[in-house]
C-alpha cells in the first residue's frame, strides 16, 4: 500500500491530463440517454402493475385448482333435476313408477351430508372438489334415470 502511495506521489504530473476534446459533452449525452431509458422502464413497470391490478379480479388465477366452485349451484341443479325426474316418473305404470321412485329416493336421501363424511384433515379446496364430484355423479345418475323413464314411456 505504501508503494502505491509513493508511486502516485512521484508520478503526480502524469495523472493531471486534460480529457480529449468533447469528452464532457459525450459523457453528458450518454448519461442523459441512460437516464431516459431508466425513466421509460419505470413508466412501463408502473403501467404493467396498474393493468395487472385492474385485470386480476377477472382472472381465475388465484384459484387454479377450482377451489372457487359454487357448490350451492350444483346442489340447486341436483334438486331441480330431481323434481323434474320425479314428476316425469309420475307418468309411468304403477310397477315402473314404484321402482323408479325408490331409486330416486336412494339417490336423494342421505343420512349424513357429504361435508360431514369427508375426513377432517382435508383442506377447503379438497372438500370443495370432492363435493362437486359427489353432486356431479348424482346429477349424471338423474340423467340416466330420466333416459330410462323416456324409454319406458315410449314402450
Amino acid at each position: 500500500m505504501n508503494n502505491l502511495r509513493k508511486y502516485i506521489i512521484e508520478n503526480e504530473q502524469h495523472f493531471d491530463i486534460d480529457p480529449p476534446q468533447g469528452h464532457k459533452e459525450r459523457f453528458i449525452s450518454k448519461y442523459q440517454k441512460s437516464k431516459e431509458r431508466k425513466n421509460i422502464f419505470i413508466k412501463i413497470s408502473v403501467s404493467a402493475a396498474i393493468i395487472t391490478l385492474i385485470i386480476w379480479p377477472f382472472l381465475n388465477i388465484s384459484n387454479p385448482n377450482g377451489c372457487s366452485i359454487d357448490i350451492d349451484k350444483y346442489k340447486r341443479l341436483f334438486e331441480d333435476n330431481y323434481i323434474k325426474v320425479y314428476n316425469k316418473a309420475e307418468q309411468l305404470n304403477p310397477e315402473d313408477k314404484i321402482f323408479i321412485i325408490e331409486t330416486l329416493d336412494l339417490i336423494n336421501n342421505q343420512a349424513i351430508s357429504i361435508e360431514e363424511q369427508l375426513p377432517e384433515f382435508m383442506n377447503a379446496c379438497e372438500i370443495t372438489q370432492h363435493t362437486k364430484e359427489y353432486y356431479t355423479n348424482k346429477i349424471e345418475s338423474l340423467e340416466r334415470i330420466s333416459n330410462t323413464i323416456n324409454q319406458l314411456i315410449n314402450k
